[in-house]
């Protein structure tokens, strides 16, 4: 007997504490690389809204070593063939290259494999925690992998070898991208220009658009739910507000519209108004502090106003309506700069406050479901199309969370991949995230990166980072979309080629199967798809952008058809 075999009977005898095997499966869990993964993206969110361009990278580089490691760990299971300590037959036997997943595949461990190119890209771009993170990752992976008896102690260092093979690879290729310095403008950017004056009957016409063009979709798209659609639309209402206080009117025109053609924010009004409820009350949260910033009395009182709306959101959802607080609580630390002292008495103190009043104001009323009325009647047909692809599923992985998003805001999914991607290498040539839609980034960052792992009925959870979404798009879309043919024309075409594609899937599907009664599905995109033949068309027009019009009118278009078929059949 081996070395192998020594450790896996000395665990086998000595190791049977169900405490001890527990924690084990725990650590197992964390060395997944989903969970990696999600690590990753989580450093890079947090980067990203800390200024921190450095961390943004090597998070970016430690991704794609994940990827690497997991290529090649593969490779070499398949090619070496040893057997798994759970088939018993020893800890020498090799069956050689083979393509069976019949417990061959045993060296190298591909949870340590990955934890250690994660852990190689990162110790080199931060060596003053190499020795630490090192030492903590094997023993992590012991852990996880020999005490489990998944893997044996050589399999884990084979792991840890490769890992970190590979990690230092990426990061050598890596290294010029993350250590090379960012251009930093002579001058400090400067931020949006302040919101002009509205004219009372300009801003009365603005939201009677708003008003009509949500409550038409909201309220066909609910399955004719008045509760729903009224939250729906006051949600709308309130982000015609948070974005004319943070990007102007044109901005603030722009961004309802975008929410209430959302097709996650849609289908959340055909769910309870539980939901509904806690999205309105989360949003005019956020918009009364954005307008608490004035400071001074005024600003005092409506940050008592917006935490008198995460009380109701409180009643509406339970205790992850409390993610507002910190979020407020970051934003005023990353954006003001301030002296620790300062922050404490500035920030700290009156969010306190007023999160006590909150919770003894709020707590005698919790657990007697104040928002939770009947659900809408009826089954319609896009209800059978988000569970058939997953969004009522909780997945519990921000990795899984981020393709869900992208459905969720269909049919702007493509042009948010653009503001990502152009934003995103602006800041990191400039260093600096204007502050208002910091805010915004942070508020979208903590829903996708912490609700859905704490929150009941995720991914529905995730409807509460479209508001904060749609207003950075508004912006996007208002100063820069329609001066970027490029990114214009690769946003259309990809909605478009979407639309056309979920045709022809359907008209294919009612030809292999017909008791699908695809066409019922098919029909909708083929309407959206002819409106955004025409956005085509007319996306070089201005002065507004020719082809956001006939997009929201497309949106709207597709959910009347949705609710036609569903009444007819």
């Amino acid at each position: 007997m081996g070395i192998d075999g020594a450790i896996q009977s000395l665990v086998a005898s000595e190791l049977k504490i169900p405490a001890v095997r527990a924690a084990a499966r725990f650590a197992a869990g964390l060395e997944v690389g989903d969970q990696l993964a999600s690590l990753c993206i989580l450093f890079i969110m947090a980067g990203y809204l800390a200024q921190k361009p450095r961390l943004v990278k090597t998070s970016a580089a430690a991704l794609f070593a994940l990827a690497v490691g997991g290529i090649l760990v593969q490779a070499f299971k398949y090619l070496i063939g040893r057997a798994r300590p759970g088939l018993g037959l020893g800890d020498m036997v090799f069956v050689g290259p083979h393509f069976s997943p019949s417990g061959f595949d045993s060296f190298p461990s591909g949870h340590t494999t990955a934890m250690f190119s994660l852990l190689a890209v990162f110790c080199r771009f931060y060596p003053g925690f190499t020795v630490p993170l090192y030492a903590l990752g094997f023993a992590l992976s012991v852990f996880a992998r020999v005490v489990t008896g998944q893997h044996f102690f050589t399999d884990v260092i084979g792991g840890s070898v490769l890992g970190s093979l590979v990690g230092l690879f990426v990061a050598t290729r890596f290294r010029g991208f993350v250590e090379s310095p960012a251009v930093v403008s002579q001058a400090a950017a400067a931020a949006d220009r302040e919101a002009r004056a509205l004219k009372p009957l300009a801003e009365i016409l603005d939201l009677a658009v708003v008003g009509l063009f949500s409550g038409v979709v909201l309220l066909f798209g609910s399955g004719l739910d008045f509760t729903s659609a009224s939250l729906g639309m006051l949600t709308a209402l309130a982000v015609y507000f948070l974005a004319r206080h943070l990007g102007g009117r044109e901005t603030a025109l722009y961004a309802p519209l975008v929410l209430s053609s959302c097709f996650l924010f849609v289908h959340v009004s055909r769910t309870l108004p539980a939901d509904t409820a806690w999205v309105f009350f989360t949003t005019l949260a956020f918009t009364y502090y954005s307008y608490s910033r004035v400071g001074g009395r005024k600003g005092f009182f409506l940050l008592g106003v917006a935490y008198a709306s995460i009380g109701l959101g409180l009643l509406a959802r339970g205790w992850p309506a409390l993610f507002a607080v910190p979020v407020f609580c970051f934003y005023e630390y990353a954006a003001a700069k301030e002296e620790r002292g300062s922050w404490l008495r500035g920030t700290l103190v009156p969010h306190t406050f007023f999160l006590a009043v909150t919770l003894l104001v709020v707590f005698p009323f919790m657990d007697r479901s104040v928002f939770s009325f009947a659900a809408p009647a009826g089954d319609f047909f896009f209800n059978e199309m988000v569970a058939k692809t997953g969004l009522t599923r909780r997945a519990g992985k921000i990795i899984y969370y981020l393709p869900l998003l992208a459905a969720a805001l269909f049919p702007w999914s493509f042009f948010a991949i653009a503001y990502f991607t152009i934003e995103g290498k602006r800041w990191i040539r400039a260093q600096f995230i204007d502050p208002k839609s910091l805010l915004l980034l942070a508020w979208a960052a903590a829903v996708v990166g912490i609700l859905p792992f704490v929150a009941p009925a995720s991914p529905h959870t995730l409807v509460l980072a479209i508001p904060p979404l749609a207003c950075l798009l508004a912006g996007f879309i208002r100063r820069e979309l329609a001066d970027s043919p490029r990114a214009l024309r690769l946003s259309l075409g990809a909605t478009l080629v979407t639309a056309g594609a979920l045709v022809i899937a359907g008209v294919v599907l009612l030809r292999m199967r017909p008791e699908y009664a695809s066409l019922k599905l098919a029909a909708p995109f083929a309407v959206l798809a002819f409106f955004l033949v025409a956005a085509w068309f007319l996306r070089d027009r201005r002065p507004w952008p020719g082809f956001f019009a006939p997009l929201c009118l497309g949106a709207l278009a597709f959910y009347l058809s949705a609710i036609v078929i569903a009444l007819a059949t």
